[in-house]
């Protein structure tokens, strides 16, 4: 029996789903010159293109930053509505707090 992500899997007959680049946004400080905030991306990049397969991340911070004066590309957060409704299918949260909800 096969595994996916550890699970196992039982493949079946039915007709395979079409390879898609996953275009996933990360918001979080990404635009500031600190050591978890510049590492962060580069893991998350690593490990989701390794569970999903062919994947883009884009960053989204208060300010734009290009390469090569930065790292990676960091979009202006006054992009993200845009590219939300242009291409992102998901997005992820970076943050030291999490709110829990009554």
């Amino acid at each position: 029996m096969q595994t996916v992500a550890g699970v196992p899997y039982a493949p079946t007959d039915a007709a395979p789903m079409t390879k898609r680049e996953f275009q996933i946004g990360m918001v979080g400080t990404f635009d500031v010159e600190n050591y978890g905030d510049l590492l962060f991306p580069l893991i998350a990049r690593a490990e989701l293109s390794q569970r999903l397969g062919p994947m883009n991340l884009h960053c989204f911070s208060y300010r734009q930053k290009t390469l090569p004066e930065w790292p990676f590309e960091v979009n202006a957060l006054s992009e993200f509505p845009r590219r939300v409704r242009e291409s992102l299918i998901t997005v992820l949260r970076k943050s030291r707090y999490f709110a829990a909800s009554s």
